[in-house]
């Protein structure tokens, strides 16, 4: 016998007992527990209780009466997915997109009460998306021209702002640094345009040394 034969007598035969006859059905979702997983599924007119679940890192989020594509190995079934035609109401619901935005600046004169412009970001919503989350960071290295001042960082995403209380800044013309977090979920349209932007003012003038903002954007379909 040749090592081709053994090669192929080894692939020969139905599989162990233990794994049994494995098929591929279609369930619909009765109940969903998002926190713990378990549920409960109909298949062709019985109720299967707490069916496996594969994992792929997304929050999948079913509802009742989900179409869901089913393993079946044995006694054991297993949720592969969400189930729906092209165009349907539930594609995509459980995809997820992210996107990110960087900008440094140096050397940028301010003048009171105006302030500056740091960041400006043009975000496109994907087709299928309706919900995002974001995140946004700026630190600003600033030398004021001579006083006290009070400073403040304002970020804006998609027409709502976050400019945080008023920070006193050090006495005197000398660097100093100032950081501002802003994060947030909110509704939006499915592919449009949305800006992100970033703003320093203070109660003196004086020069913006360098500074960075950056952001990113979770996309998901609620």
């Amino acid at each position: 016998m040749s090592l081709q034969d053994e090669f192929a007598n080894l692939f020969k035969g139905p599989p162990p007992d233990a794994f049994g006859s494995a098929r591929v059905i279609q369930g619909q979702i009765v109940t969903f527990d998002k926190a713990t997983g378990h549920n409960t599924v109909n298949v062709m007119g019985g109720v299967i209780t707490d069916a496996q679940i594969a994992v792929n890192g997304a929050d999948i989020g079913y509802v009742p009466g989900d179409p869901v594509m089913m393993l079946v190995i044995g006694n054991t079934y297993t949720i592969l997915c969400k189930v729906t035609p092209a165009g349907g109401a539930n594609y995509a619901s459980a995809a997820q997109a992210t996107t990110g935005y960087f900008a440094s600046t140096a050397n940028q004169a301010y003048t009171a009460p105006n302030g500056v412009t740091l960041a400006v970001a043009n975000i496109v919503i994907p087709v299928w998306a309706n919900l995002m989350t974001f995140f946004g960071m700026a630190e600003v290295y600033f030398k004021n021209a001579g006083s006290d001042s009070d400073c403040s960082v304002a970020h804006t995403m998609n027409g709502n702002g976050s400019g945080g209380p008023l920070q006193w800044a050090s006495t005197g013309a000398h660097n100093q640094v100032f950081q501002k977090f802003q994060s947030g979920v909110e509704s939006v349209t499915p592919n449009t345009t949305i800006v992100a932007s970033t703003s320093f003012s203070c109660t003196t003038s004086g020069t913006i040394t360098g500074s960075q903002v950056s952001g990113t954007c979770i996309f998901s379909k609620a």
